[in-house]
């Protein structure tokens, strides 16, 4: 088996690279810099090739820039120009790569690495899985110093703008980390490390009694159903799908490389593993009789145990995880949420993954609000402890490739377990800042408060919250006198507004804050297959306002102040159900209009939709999707979304407007990533317990006064 080069090295500056392939089936490698410390190549297409990026977009911290790592599959021979796409404004572009062809046209990728490194000759070490791997890798240089080096097996090439890009067809089995002459330079880029195998494409499978073997990969799943034996004796890969026993049998590999998929034992039988390379792919189970070896293996998962049997794990530490365990199974499996931690200000992330297996994960949000609570336990002894688990450390939650959840270490807790991690998120990081402001109220707010809380530490963005229409404000309150969650509330909650931190990708780079109208258009829709109570409860429809109609000028020698009463009703709920009143005082806040104090509580009504819920609703994959009916991956949502239920199990009715089906806003929103269920609140929640129906009482029935 061996790698030929074709071609020569090929390069732009340009989003058109042009591509020169000899034949199908052979390799093109091509890394892309773009000079943004916001935006990246996010696709190619064209160029004689089907292209498939290896690995997420890097962002360098010596040089802010991102590269990626693409490689394409020739399917036409011929020169041909193929086009390069962003996630943005398209910026300076640094591009170059090189085509190569396989002797058996099969390869799997071994892994992929980053070079970030200044006043450097050498590119960052990578260590193959064995020898006979080729290398290929790319640097961006800042002053264009290097030239071509000497390490053995090397071929060196600079493309036009002096970048550094070079390859070893067969390199050993020891590290790798090319070293150029030349001047020394601060160098930015990737690079990679391809094994050569034979692909039995489709499922190799043995169903029945009798015998399978393979010297060489599987690119489809390798599995036995029935009696018989299934082996495998590759020496450079492993087997690129599902290797399964299930019934009675024996399943066993002696493979020396990467294992990509899952090995489970389901039945009665023995999964033996002496695999010394990495097992890449969720989960390495065992259910029911029988026994599980991993010997000398890196678990990229945890490997669980259920039923009756052993499992033994030996010399296992953490590694990688992929988000979904193929096309034929799009869910995510459990742990595809990864968990990673950081000094504060610190870009240097750790993954809990690597110190221990990470387990009951969850996290939550809220509206009003944003990222609100985590919580796992990382397996390791209750007497390991490590700076990791520090409070007030950074908590990220990445999954499928981006961030969705941020946060802040809480004090861990140890345990027979391990230790229970826990953090607060972003979004409720507004409770630990004072709203500060020097202006006179309410003008400039509540950007001005945003603003200096942020730069006195506060992990958020403020891209301009401005002055939305229904902003409401009340009686001035004093500088320092209410957290920045409570100016917030203040400014939202009467105006039928609502406002969100969040992490998740869209907006600015970071946690980005916003004040919105509450979302009125469905974007969510929510399968609900098991009865959702409801109530009257909360279906509050008229209010009665107090306000102060005229000033109090008695000092001066004129009159008192005088005061009037104004009714907002939602005429269609009272017909619907009958008069539900409370009351709210806004005399405090001054002079205003009948129609000023009535529109606050027509925008306070916008809030109770019929009917509320008595209890959150949960849900698993396939239960939350577009309004286009393709389920959304239930890890990656989160709270301030607007969805439409659809009741599978059982009718509803009495709606405000009758036949129309039921919506409302999320008020939280909850995934569980080991039990793999999310825990939706509705925004109208009635808690129908004792001690919640005494508060509602309260809230309900006591008069309510402007914030001062």
């Amino acid at each position: 088996m061996t790698w030929t080069p074709v071609g020569s090295l090929f390069a732009t500056t340009s989003t058109s690279l042009t591509v020169a392939p000899t034949g199908t089936n052979q390799l093109a490698l091509v890394a892309v810099v773009a000079e943004s410390a916001t935006v990246f190549c996010n696709g190619i297409s064209g160029g004689n090739c089907t292209w498939t990026q290896i690995g997420t977009p890097f962002k360098g911290t010596t040089t802010a820039y991102y590269v990626s790592l693409w490689q394409g599959v020739s399917t036409a021979s011929g020169s041909a120009t193929a086009t390069l796409a962003f996630s943005g404004t398209t910026p300076t572009i640094r591009a170059a790569g090189r085509m190569f062809s396989s002797s058996i046209g099969a390869w799997v990728v071994d892994k992929r690495g980053t070079i970030d490194a200044a006043a450097t000759q050498t590119f960052t070490a990578s260590t193959p899985t064995g020898a006979g791997e080729l290398y290929f890798g790319f640097a961006y240089t800042v002053a264009g110093n290097l030239t071509a080096g000497s390490t053995s097996g090397y071929v060196y090439a600079l493309d036009p703008n002096g970048n550094a890009l070079c390859y070893d067809l067969a390199c050993t089995s020891a590290a790798q980390a090319p070293v150029w002459a030349g001047g020394t330079d601060t160098i930015f880029g990737v690079d990679v490390l391809i094994i050569e195998g034979a692909t039995l494409s489709g499922a190799a499978a043995l169903s029945g009694s009798g015998s399978l073997s393979g010297a060489g990969v599987f690119a489809g799943a390798a599995g036995l159903s029935g009696s018989g034996t299934l082996s495998g004796t590759a020496t450079a890969t492993g087997f690129g799908g599902g290797a399964a026993l299930s019934g009675i049998g024996a399943l066993s590999g002696a493979l020396t490389g990467t294992f990509t998929q899952s090995a489970a034992l389901s039945g009665s039988g023995t999964l033996a593993a002496t695999w010394i390379g990495l097992l890449q792919q969720p989960p390495a189970a065992l259910a029911g009789l029988g026994t599980l070896g991993l010997s000398g293996v890196q678990l990229g998962y945890p490997a669980p145990l259920a039923g009756q049997g052993t499992l033994s794990v030996l010399q296992a530490t953490g590694g990688l995880v992929f988000a979904s365990p193929g096309a034929t199974i799009p869910q995510a499996y459990p742990g595809s949420s990864q968990v990673a931690v950081a000094p504060p200000g610190s870009s240097n992330w750790i993954y809990l993954g690597t110190i221990g297996v990470v387990t009951a994960l969850t996290y939550s949000f809220v509206c009003p609000g944003g990222a609100d609570k985590m919580t796992c336990t990382v397996m390791v002894p209750a007497t390991y402890r490590t700076q990791a688990f520090n409070p007030g450390w950074q908590v990220r939650v990445t999954r499928g490739g981006h961030v969705v959840w941020t946060g802040r270490l809480d004090e861990p807790v140890p345990s027979a377990a391990g230790w229970t991690l826990t953090a607060v998120g972003d979004g409720q990081r507004g409770t630990d800042f004072l709203a500060l402001y020097t202006s006179t109220w309410p003008a400039a707010q509540p950007d001005e408060a945003v603003n200096q809380a942020i730069a006195r530490g506060l992990p958020w963005v403020n891209p301009g919250i401005g002055s939305p229409a229904g902003a409401w404000f009340g009686q001035q309150v004093d500088s320092g006198a209410q957290t920045l969650t409570a100016l917030l509330n203040l400014v939202t909650t009467r105006g039928q507004l609502t406002w969100y931190a969040n992490s998740q990708p869209g907006g600015l780079p970071g946690t980005d804050i916003s004040v919105f109208p509450l979302p009125s258009v469905p974007n969510r829709l929510l399968i609900v297959s098991d009865a959702a109570p409801r109530t009257l409860g909360g279906d509050i429809n008229t209010i009665v306002i107090r306000y102060q109609a005229t000033a109090d000028t008695s000092s001066s020698g004129g009159t008192a102040a005088t005061y009037g009463l104004v009714t907002a009703t939602s005429a269609a709920s009272v017909a619907a159900h009958g008069t539900i009143e409370t009351f709210i005082d806004l005399s405090d806040v001054g002079v205003q209009s009948s129609g000023a104090a009535q529109a606050v509580g027509n925008n306070i009504l916008a809030i109770y939709k019929r009917a509320s819920f008595t209890q959150p609703i949960t849900g698993h994959y396939g239960d939350l999707m577009t309004l286009g009916g393709v389920p959304i991956d239930p890890g990656t949502d989160q709270a301030a979304t607007c969805c439409r239920a659809i009741l599978t199990d059982y009718g509803y009715g009495g709606e405000v407007a009758p036949g129309s089906p039921i919506q409302f806003v999320t008020g939280a929103y909850e995934w569980n990533d080991y039990s793999q269920v999310f825990t939706l609140t509705p925004m109208a929640l009635w808690d129908q317990s004792v001690t919640g129906m005494l508060s509602a009482t309260n809230t309900v029935m006591t008069p309510i006064t402007a914030a001062g």
